[in-house]
């Protein structure tokens, strides 16, 4: 993988993690409500989840892709449409500031329980499994060994997660303001609008090669 694709990866990763989605949500309800260290429960079981369905879904798409290049070809520029989609999505849809809110009500906090159920918001969230299929083939060089280019994908997504989420928790406290002030969907749009970007800078280097 070449460093401008690992840094268009990066990138990737890190709009996905940003766009306030379920795993993110939880994870600022949790800083929220009872504090930062708290919330690691939630991310350490955000990042179990999402790193068993990265592993599971790359060794069954790279065991089919890797062998056929045409097919390959084909899912990375679907692949690279379903990020134009997604970023479009990100930047109309808006932030549920009341399900925020309401989501966060009459809980008491569990460490254990909330590993768990952070593990499976990430281990059962067919969203994210689609997610996967289209945008792994993206970054898969057939001529390169399967598993120094898995283990970078797995790598750099889970470490964009990680310093999303703890950044969330870590500045909970101000993300509470943008939150009660119907501030946060700028977030959204911002990284809706830079994952067109991705999208589009990728199928120029795709046309290129």
């Amino acid at each position: 993988m070449s460093i401008e694709m690992w840094f268009s990866l990066l990138l990737t990763s890190l709009m996905i993690s940003i766009s306030p989605g379920a795993g993110a949500v939880t994870t600022m309800n949790q800083s929220i409500h009872y504090g930062f260290r708290k919330s690691l429960y939630t991310v350490t079981g955000l990042q179990i989840g999402w790193a068993i369905q990265i592993i599971v879904v790359s060794v069954g798409v790279g065991t089919i892709l890797t062998s056929n290049n045409l097919l390959l070809s084909v899912f990375k520029w679907i692949g690279v449409i379903y990020l134009l989609i997604l970023g479009w999505q990100q930047f109309r849809d808006s932030f549920n500031q009341e399900e925020f809110e309401k989501s966060g009500e009459n809980s008491t906090f569990n460490g254990k329980s909330s590993l768990i159920k952070a593990i499976f918001i990430n281990l059962t969230n067919i969203k994210a499994t689609l997610f996967l299929v289209l945008f792994i083939p993206i970054f898969i060089n057939p001529e390169s060994p399967s598993f120094d280019q898995f283990f970078l994908l797995l790598a750099t997504m889970v470490f964009a997660d990680i310093a999303v989420m703890t950044g969330y928790s870590g500045m909970s406290y101000y993300l509470k303001k943008l939150i009660r002030n119907n501030k946060i969907h700028y977030i959204q749009k911002a990284s809706g609008i830079m994952l067109m970007i991705i999208a589009i800078s990728i199928a120029i280097s795709e046309s290129a090669a």
